[in-house]
Order: structure tokens, then C-alpha cells, then sequence
């Protein structure tokens, strides 16, 4: 009776103290493209009233922003430590390599960079990331640093669904803290009575009278949410932890359990002007969910403060949302199916693994452990699972302790196969990096790794109550084995190189299609991460026969016009092309992006006129190495006359400045054929006639050097 007026008078005094005032619920920015920086960093919030509260987050004091990625695209992500201590950043549910992965092992010191770079391959999800620093996990997530990773495809572009960030497709990362008198965040005790969502206390937000979408993520260190709105309405769970699931599954409750995220939508049409409530139903939460009512062992032990703690077994309100009239081009319906989702089957499983989760005195810490799997308290030096790489394998995960636990998985989606022994239910049905096993409950589920191996650096499994993974209830796992190259320039795999990959590298530049992981790393001829011109015209030499004897070129850009001397592969650059372009050369545009290439392997147009804003010139010699752009201003090298010629022509040219000039004659083979000028000549207009008799017809290069500058200019002797 005591513990109960105690609990009823702490909940009436939080309660009070969220009603004080409403905060608008915070949505953080969103990065998008190909590249994404982060900083972390300390700060200060007001998420309390009185103290501000000593934060951590990235790209500001607080959270960090919501980062989204394509399907099919690469990204290079530099990660900054701005902090005073080590940590990492876990990209949680990508499939990406364990070098990538960002586990313990992926320490980012004080004032260092990290820098992970991979091909998007999930499919369309709400993901995760967040610390991951052993023993530190708990601290640097709870003082703030975690973001959302949206993930599109299209697949999801699809289908009929709220997509507009911030307006009817929300981020909510709910969470429960535990503060001191001077509104710090205490670490690793039990009085988490602070609720939040995306780090806003009392919050509140305006969403249309529409369909909308939450995606939802459990935040939290420990606590599981029982989740449902204020006026029972029926909702419908479109995705689970690794994506869409294969038709919307109508409720009024959702369980998540922390590190689960889930994608929700609900039908506000007919309440506009209304006030609804999106609360944790704590009172119905399964036994041995951390957040029931008097969660002890048989000798009535508990964790530290849960008993005090108001939430522990009540309903309570964790964003509060107000009906406001629809926005533009709202949707209205719920679809009636989603994507196709084919779990692995039973039988393609090659390996079984067992595992236990327990504590070593479980009379005693069954509850408040510290657990270990099987026996085995985590150890950054030993390596606990080694899997071969394209395994498809089942894990059996037995949770014998008294209070439920999260398993997260790195590297792979699962599919759950069953709950001791049965089928799991609808919502549960797709993929999954997260599963809540409860106390005494046995999880098997399956899993193919594939894509990735690396003998060095392992992959995480653990408990995602981030309290029990610092303390050990942790393992890890190598995956053994090649990993299968691709085939330089054969883009669409089918044993040849030829136009068609050509095309199809053009569209990948382009933006008119998205590439597999296979096209991208086939794609990079050069291999320097990125898809340009560069690689087209090293495409186009490997069909003519890799003539990389083709080396004399120069670029000059002056004004708006590119002058191309020698022999010049490519050009690519962001804005218009305001010229023609002469014989063979072909020109491509699409998303702002300008190609211009020849089948030859060489360009025709000597010189482009570009619109005034163009940006990012890449100009590709015919061996598909880089040309340094010129920003000639110390000479200038005239037209030669007549050209063609024969058996003489005049070349002539203006020196800003005196000093040593070099004036060389060289044939397609790079070779020196003659050399007419080397030596110190003064300022002003100068001329040199280069007689060919004794030479044969074709195609030369005048090369004019001078300082520091080089240019060059093809000429053609005809007899």
C-alpha cells in the first residue's frame, strides 16, 4: 500500500510537471546526396525547465540529423570527433561491411575523421545510427547522439504513400530519460520518468487531416512501449525494421522494444480540429517487459529505483498531436498492398546456432543481471562466431532469464521463423534486425550472409538494452570468405564490353537510372569511388584496345569558352552547352549534368562555349586521365595556318611575359618528331613555320611550353 500511494503521488508530480507547458516537437534537418559530413560535439539544451542539460549530438548540441540515402548509391561520409573521448558511429540495420559498420572496433579518437564509404543496397526502411563504444553505449546514446537513416527505393516511390518530411511523414524517436535535481541526464540507474520524443519533453505536433506517417523508433536504453492512440483509433504497420511489409497490418497496439522501428499509418481525415493523444499503454505491457509493474526475481530483487519510478505499469502520454486542415496533394487511403516480401526458407539453411541468454547467479541477477550468452561475458579480443560467407543460417536464441531482452544482429536482415514453435505474428513477417524475446522464450529465426567478409574486423550481436550491452551481453562474429569482383566496364554483366555499357555508364552519370551495387563497382574503371567521364572514356579505350599511347592534351579555359588542344577524351561539367559540336562527338544531358564524348576515343570540337554558371569541369584525355583545367593568362597559343597543310604551316603566339619557350612537334604515339623553338624569347607576338617535308600524312600535336604553363594543338599534314 505504501509502494502504491508512493508510485501515485511521483506519477501525479511528473504529470503536473509536463503539463506546465507544451513544446513543439523538434524534427531534426535532413542531409541528402552523396556526401554527408558529421560532427560531434557537446552542448547544451533547455529540455527542462530551470539548468540546461549537458548534451551530446552531432551537427548540433543535441540529436543529430535525419540522413537520407538511395538505393543503389554510393556514399562517402566523413565523421568528425569533436568530443574530448573516444566513440563510434553504427550505421544500425545496413547491410554494409564490418570495415563500414562503425562496431567497437571503428574507434574514432578525439579531433579524428572517420571516413566509412559503401553502396546503399537496403531496400526502402527507416534505420538508425548511433555510438557504439564499448561500455560507453548507453552514455553517448541517452546525452543525445542518435539519427534517423530514411532509406528510398522504387519500390516505396511506388506506392501511394505520405512522403513529404516534416509534414505527413514524421520521425519519432521516442525515448525515456532520467534527470537530477540539476536537470542532468543520470546514467544506469532505473528512474528513466522522463518522457520524450526527438528529445522534446510535453511535446506536440500539428499534423494535416490526411493520412499520415510515423516512423517510429524505440530509443530508449531499456524501457519497451506499448504504443496506441488516446481514442483506440485503429492503425496500420507498413514496415518493420528492414522495410516495407507485403500489406498494411491493422491495430490498435504496438509493441516495440528498444533499437525496434516500425512505420506506421494512421487516418486523421475526419479530425480535423481534434486532439489526440500517442501514448505508451504501460499497464498492458507482456510479463517480463521492462516497464510492467514490480519487475522483480522470486527473492524480490529489482533493478535500482524501478520501483519508484511512476511510469513503471501506467499509461502515459508521449506526444500529443493536434488535427490541422490537409496540406497539398494529401493522401487519402490506405493501400491495400505494399512490396513483395519472400522469406528465406527452412530448408536453405546449412547451419544452426544456439544461443542462452543468462546471468551467472540467476536467483539473484535474473532480472537486474549482468547477463552473458552462453556462458560468455563479451571480450573485445575474442572473436565468438565465425560464419562462412553466402551461409544461409538459422539462429536459435533461448532467453532464460526473468525479464525480456532485444537481440540485434549486425550486417544481415532476418526473417523470423518462429516463437517457440510458432508462427510469428503479421506485423512480424518481414525483415528484421531487432527481435523482443521475452522471459523463457525461444526465438529462431534466418539469415543469409552474404556480399561482405573480413577476416579482421568482427560484426556485433548483443542485447539492444543498451545498460545489458555495456555490461557484456555482447558477441561477435567474423564472416570468412572471397568476396566476388566485378568485371571492370561490363556494366550489365553479360561477358562483353561494349556500346551497351557505354549507355548504360551514361545513364548512371546522368541520373537516369539507378545502379546495382554490381554496375557501380563495374562502372568505376579507375577506381576512385566515383562515376565520371573519366571512366566512360577509359570504357571506350578498352573497346578500341586500350590505346593509352594517346596522351597529349591540354585544357584552357578562358571566360566561358573551353579551348581542348591534343588529344582530349571527354568532357563533363554541370550546366549548358551554348556551342555546337563538330563530326562524331556526342553530347548528353540530363539533371543539370553535361557529357560530351566520342566513340573514337577522341574529340572532334576543339572548342566549347558553356553557359555562365557551369561548374565541376572534368575533361578526360583519351587515355581517361585527368586534364588540369588551365586558367591561361601569361600566353596565348594562335591557330596555326593553314590547317590542314602542306608541306608547311605557320604557328604562331603571344608572350605576356618574356622567358624560355619550347615549341615541340609530336606524333599520336606521344613521340618527339621535331622541335622547332627552345629557348629565351621577350614579350609580345611571335611566329615559327614548320616545314613536313620528309613527314607523312596524319595527325600531329604542337606542343607550346612556357613557365609553368603547357598548351597543345592538333594539326593535320595532308600531301
Amino acid at each position: 500500500m505504501e509502494y502504491e500511494m508512493k508510485k501515485i503521488v511521483s506519477l501525479i508530480i511528473a504529470t503536473m510537471g509536463l503539463l506546465v507547458a507544451q513544446n513543439q516537437l523538434y524534427i531534426p534537418e535532413t542531409i541528402s546526396g552523396n556526401q554527408f559530413d558529421l560532427t560531434l560535439q557537446y552542448g547544451t539544451s533547455q529540455i527542462l525547465e530551470g539548468d540546461e542539460t549537458q548534451t551530446m549530438g552531432a551537427n548540433g548540441p543535441n540529436m543529430a540529423p535525419t540522413l537520407i540515402f538511395e538505393q543503389g548509391e554510393y556514399v562517402n561520409i566523413n565523421v568528425t570527433n569533436n568530443l574530448d573521448e573516444e566513440t563510434t558511429i553504427h550505421w544500425h540495420g545496413m547491410h554494409i561491411a564490418p570495415e563500414n559498420d562503425g562496431g567497437p572496433h571503428s574507434v574514432i579518437n578525439p579531433g579524428e575523421t572517420w571516413n566509412p564509404h559503401f553502396t546503399v543496397r537496403d531496400k526502402a526502411s527507416t534505420m538508425w545510427y548511433h555510438p557504439h563504444l564499448h561500455e560507453k553505449t548507453n552514455e553517448h546514446v541517452t546525452k543525445g547522439i542518435t539519427g534517423f537513416l530514411i532509406i528510398r527505393d522504387d519500390e516505396e516511390a511506388a506506392i501511394d504513400l505520405p512522403r513529404t518530411y516534416g509534414v505527413d511523414d514524421i520521425v519519432l524517436n521516442l525515448q525515456t530519460k532520467q534527470f537530477d535535481n540539476s536537470n542532468q541526464i543520470v546514467i544506469g540507474e532505473h528512474i528513466d520518468n522522463i518522457p520524450m520524443v526527438n528529445s522534446t519533453v510535453d511535446a506536440f505536433v500539428e499534423l494535416p487531416a490526411q493520412v499520415v506517417r510515423l516512423r517510429l523508433l524505440n530509443g530508449s536504453s531499456m524501457r519497451v512501449f506499448n504504443l496506441g492512440f488516446s481514442n483506440n483509433a485503429t492503425f496500420y504497420q507498413i514496415g518493420s525494421d528492414g522495410g516495407l511489409l507485403s500489406e498494411p497490418v491493422s491495430m490498435t497496439r504496438l509493441l516495440l522494444s528498444p533499437a525496434e522501428r516500425a512505420e506506421i499509418l494512421v487516418d486523421l481525415s475526419d479530425m480535423n480540429g481534434q486532439t489526440i493523444d500517442f501514448k505508451s499503454y504501460g499497464s498492458s505491457l507482456p510479463q517480463s517487459a521492462y516497464g510492467i509493474a514490480g519487475l522483480a526475481t522470486m527473492q524480490g530483487v529489482s533493478p535500482t529505483g524501478y520501483n519508484s519510478n511512476a511510469l513503471n505499469g501506467s499509461d502515459f502520454t508521449m506526444l500529443q498531436i493536434n488535427v490541422v486542415p490537409q496540406s497539398d496533394n494529401p493522401v487519402a487511403t490506405i493501400p491495400n498492398a505494399l512490396v513483395d516480401v519472400t522469406p528465406i526458407s527452412e530448408s536453405e539453411a546449412t547451419v544452426t546456432r544456439s544461443l542462452t541468454i543468462q546471468a551467472p547467479n540467476m536467483q539473484q541477477n535474473g532480472i537486474t543481471g549482468p547477463f552473458e550468452f552462453s556462458g560468455q561475458s563479451f571480450n573485445m579480443n575474442v572473436v565468438n562466431q565465425t560464419v562462412q560467407l553466402g551461409d544461409t543460417e538459422i539462429w536459435e536464441i533461448f532467453n532464460m532469464s526473468m525479464v525480456g531482452h532485444p537481440f540485434h544482429i549486425h550486417d544481415v536482415q532476418f526473417y523470423i521463423l518462429d516463437r517457440d514453435g510458432n508462427i510469428p505474428a503479421e506485423n512480424e513477417r518481414g525483415r528484421k534486425d531487432v527481435v523482443w524475446i521475452s522471459q523463457m522464450e525461444t526465438v529462431r529465426f534466418i539469415a543469409k550472409f552474404e556480399d561482405f567478409a573480413n577476416e579482421d574486423v568482427p560484426y556485433m550481436y548483443h542485447c539492444h538494452m543498451l545498460q545489458h550491452e555495456d555490461e557484456g551481453l555482447m558477441g561477435q562474429f567474423i564472416v570468412e570468405g572471397e568476396e566476388v569482383p566485378c568485371a571492370a566496364g561490363d556494366l550489365n554483366s553479360d561477358g562483353i564490353i561494349n556500346i551497351l555499357d557505354i549507355v548504360t555508364e551514361v545513364n548512371i552519370i546522368l541520373g537516369s537510372i539507378v545502379p546495382t551495387e554490381s554496375q557501380l563497382c563495374a562502372g568505376d574503371m579507375n577506381g576512385d569511388g566515383v562515376i565520371n567521364i573519366l571512366d566512360i572514356v577509359q570504357i571506350v579505350n578498352t573497346i578500341l584496345g586500350n590505346r593509352s599511347e594517346y596522351i597529349i592534351a591540354s585544357v584552357q579555359k578562358i571566360g566561358n569558352e573551353l579551348l581542348l588542344s591534343g588529344s582530349v577524351g571527354g568532357v563533363q561539367f554541370n550546366g549548358e552547352l551554348e556551342s555546337s559540336i563538330l563530326g562524331g562527338d556526342i553530347v548528353k544531358t540530363g539533371n543539370g549534368i553535361t557529357l560530351i564524348y566520342n566513340l573514337t576515343g577522341v574529340l572532334e570540337t576543339e572548342s566549347f562555349t558553356l553557359s555562365e554558371s557551369s561548374e565541376n569541369i572534368v575533361v578526360s584525355s583519351s587515355a581517361g586521365e585527368v586534364i588540369e583545367l588551365s586558367q591561361a593568362t601569361e600566353y596565348t597559343l594562335m591557330n596555326t595556318y593553314p590547317n590542314p597543310f602542306n608541306p608547311s604551316t605557320n604557328i604562331s603566339y603571344e608572350l605576356k611575359n618574356a622567358g624560355i619557350v619550347n615549341i615541340s612537334i609530336f606524333d599520336l604515339k606521344g613521340e618527339l618528331v621535331d622541335e622547332l623553338v627552345n629557348n629565351y624569347q621577350i614579350d609580345g607576338r611571335h611566329s615559327v613555320v614548320w616545314n613536313a617535308v620528309g613527314f607523312s600524312n596524319g595527325i600531329y600535336i604542337v606542343q607550346l611550353e612556357y613557365d609553368n604553363f603547357s598548351s597543345t594543338q592538333k594539326i593535320t599534314l595532308l600531301k
